[in-house]
């Protein structure tokens, strides 16, 4: 079983390489923080869609005019106005990874300066502003490779049921729980 385990983390890490593009790499990481005003849409009047997207983008407008400002701390700001658990570690992400998080997400993470807090951006979720806490040079071994793990955790986990599926095993048993952590970017 421990080989097979660590065959499945190798194809992972390969597979997750491939899709990156190139070997994972200290800027494959930051630390970031973020503010969401998420947009709830409505289905049944459509209509109203154009009207919430606007007042989410003058809201998130007026708390990045308050940071710049000076009137209030990024952090302050994240914990009175996200709308998602974020606000609890004001604005803190935590630690991610390239891929992990909408891809509208990860352009502006893996293209900031750090501290410098971006402009608003759109993802499906809401309209954001984030900040790059730490770098991935920043960033320790411990804690890069804990990242890494919970990202390949998924894939591995894929690659066994694409195994299992073409060898046509009828597991009866359930596959281990995912480490937790979803797709950044998402709301909690």
């Amino acid at each position: 079983i421990v080989t097979t385990n660590i065959l499945l983390n190798k194809m992972a890490k390969k597979d997750f390489e491939k899709q990156l593009g190139h070997p994972v790499a200290d800027t494959d990481y930051v630390a970031a923080s973020h503010i969401l005003v998420r947009v709830n849409t409505d289905a049944q009047n459509p209509q109203n869609n154009d009207k919430f997207w606007n007042d989410a983008k003058a809201k998130i407008d007026a708390i990045l005019a308050d940071i710049k400002s000076g009137k209030t701390t990024f952090e302050k700001a994240a914990q009175e106005n996200s709308d998602d658990g974020s606000k609890f570690q004001a604005g803190s992400l935590g630690i991610t990874i390239r891929g992990k998080m909408v891809p509208e997400f990860d352009k502006v993470i893996f293209s900031a300066e750090k501290g410098k807090v971006s402009e608003p951006f759109k993802t499906q979720f809401g309209w954001h502003i984030a900040r790059v806490d730490r770098l991935g040079s920043e960033l320790t071994g411990p804690e890069k490779g804990q990242v890494l793990e919970q990202s390949l955790g998924r894939l591995t986990q894929n690659r066994l049921q694409e195994i299992m599926k073409m060898a046509k095993v009828d597991n009866k048993f359930p596959l281990p729980a995912q480490p937790r952590g979803g797709q950044m970017g998402a709301p909690n």
